[in-house]
């Protein structure tokens, strides 16, 4: 298969996007994360204080649509496995 690469603002829109819909409620509290975490995103349920209730967000940009999960490449998401809280592919 002929690899295609793909415009630079996809990555950069995709995770905009993101952060739009995550912080349209008033009940989380999204921060981004450094590039090497393998996270875009850590969100905690609840306003005001830490709650202990979080998860990850990855996201994975591509110009094509997708039904499922399996039809996306996952290989880059593997060492996310081991985080102690759900992780949302976005």
């Amino acid at each position: 298969p002929v690899a295609t690469k793909q415009a630079w603002y996809i990555g950069v829109r995709a995770e905009a996007l993101a952060g739009v819909y995550l912080t349209r409620r008033d009940d989380l509290v999204v921060a981004k994360q450094p590039e090497d975490s393998g996270l875009d995103f850590l969100v905690t349920i609840g306003s005001g204080l830490y709650s202990g209730r979080l998860f990850g967000v990855a996201v994975q940009a591509t110009t094509k649509l997708s039904n499922s999960v399996n039809e996306t490449s996952t290989d880059s998401l593997d060492e996310l496995h081991e985080l102690p809280f759900p992780v949302c592919l976005f």
